[in-house]
């Protein structure tokens, strides 16, 4: 995997027959976003706090957030990847 410098803050990432063209302060400003959803989405309630959710609540929410924080960490680190390289290849 290499990465060139393709004009101020633009990218490329070459990986065999795959390339990515990316905007450094793009994906910077993306990692925020995507850090400060994960810093909101809530925690899965222990099981007492959800059976007595439950009990008043019953059936109206669905809590389960998981595929939500799968994605958005996986997008974090597909991010960080992007910006480290940019970084490595401005020095």
């Amino acid at each position: 995997m290499e990465t060139f410098v393709l004009s101020d803050q633009r990218y490329v990432m070459v990986d065999g027959d795959k390339a990515v063209v990316f905007d450094r302060k793009d994906l910077e400003a993306e990692l925020v976003d995507v850090n400060k959803r994960l810093l909101t989405i809530p925690k899965l309630p222990l099981d007492a706090e959800l059976l007595a959710w439950a009990k008043e609540n019953y059936p109206t929410s669905n809590m389960d957030y998981s595929v939500e924080v799968r994605e958005l960490t996986s997008r974090k680190e597909k991010l960080k990847t992007l910006i480290e390289s940019a970084k490595a290849v401005e020095k």
